[in-house]
């Protein structure tokens, strides 16, 4: 008799492994609710309301697939062997350039902004305020008519 039937609740309580027959009778005395899902080994969750799925594979004697997403093959801690290594760096390779932004090269717009020259700054105690002026010394110098 194998255990390898899992029942989640509805408050998504995991309980099992647990035999086939368990589950049926489990299932035959009304202790698994519509809300409950099970599942056959590494297969997917189904729904007890699902009765097709619980007919098929419950009831009847067909056996529930893999679940392809975790029988998925594993690149993040697969031992790496020097020809994933390469493919990897020939995939970084081969992407996209990033730093084109729709019309927008970000390398040019980043390279005018460092060739700018900075704002002049501008003397807050000059201001008969005391707040910071935002017209530079030389616009102050034509406003005044001090040049």
């Amino acid at each position: 008799m194998d255990k390898n039937w899992l029942i989640r609740t509805k408050s998504n309580h995991i309980l099992g492994p647990v035999s086939k027959e368990k589950v049926i009778e489990l299932y035959q005395n009304g202790s698994l609710k519509s809300g409950d899902e099970i599942c056959s080994g590494n297969g997917y969750w189904f729904f007890i309301r699902e009765e097709d799925m619980v007919a098929r594979f419950l009831l009847g004697n067909e056996v529930q697939p893999f679940n392809p997403l975790s029988e998925a093959k594993d690149v993040l801690t697969a031992p790496q062997t020097s020809d994933t290594t390469e493919e990897l760096i020939e995939s970084e390779n081969s992407s996209p350039d990033i730093t084109l932004v729709g019309s927008i090269n970000l390398d040019a717009l980043a390279e005018e902004s460092s060739t700018e020259e900075p704002p002049p700054e501008t003397d807050p105690s000059n201001s008969p305020s005391g707040a910071e002026d935002p017209l530079p010394r030389e616009e102050q110098k034509k406003k005044l008519n001090l040049s």
